[in-house]
């Protein structure tokens, strides 16, 4: 069973093990149920860089959209359901423009190779990338859990010394990976670590 999170209970989606790799619709219901328990999905959702309504996207590619998780300067991140593959995936979505020209388009192409040969526990997988409608998308496993900045916030007292360093190691020993397959994070913070 694979969980996602709800507020108080998690509905389980059962695993699927059927030939064909498809989904059946009673497992996408069971995961949109799980992110939409709490919360209708809004049609709209406020952009935060400049005040606009976008519509969320119904889908990318083959991935169906189920909610959003979270939005940055270079893109939106949705949860999502990739019924090919029959799993549920975390889909991040550049702004349009972001990488309009050819030299960034050619970095985040040269980054995407470089990050989809990386395995390594303290590092995110990227299961594929592509382009829609003149907008880049990467898609990762989604990784259920709180952030570290969530985390932190929950702890009553400042944490233990050896707690810290052993966040900080696990932390460090994710981004040597990352840079020794020639990947920079850019954007390291709290917020961005699961």
């Amino acid at each position: 069973y694979d969980s996602a999170p709800s507020s108080n209970s998690q509905t389980p989606v059962p695993s699927v093990n059927r030939d064909d790799g498809l989904a059946t619709a009673e497992e996408l219901r069971l995961f949109r149920e799980q992110y939409t328990r709490m919360a209708v999905l809004a049609d709209f959702v406020e952009s935060e860089e400049e005040g606009l309504h976008t519509e969320q996207p119904r889908s990318v590619g083959k991935f169906e959209i189920v909610k959003e998780l979270g939005r940055g300067s270079y893109g939106t991140v949705y949860a999502a359901y990739d019924s090919s593959m029959s799993r549920n995936v975390a889909i991040k979505v550049a702004h349009p423009g972001t990488y309009s020209s050819e030299k960034l388009k050619g970095r985040f192409l040269k980054e995407a190779h470089a990050a989809a040969r990386m395995g390594h526990p303290n590092v995110v997988t990227l299961h594929e990338y592509g382009e829609e409608e003149g907008s880049l998308y990467i898609v990762y496993q989604l990784c259920i859990g709180p952030t570290l900045a969530d985390w932190l916030a929950e702890q009553p007292d400042r944490v233990q010394p050896r707690i810290a360093a052993e966040i900080v190691r696990q932390l460090a020993m994710g981004l040597d990976h990352a840079h020794a397959h020639g990947i920079v994070h850019r954007d390291i913070k709290p917020s961005n670590i699961i």
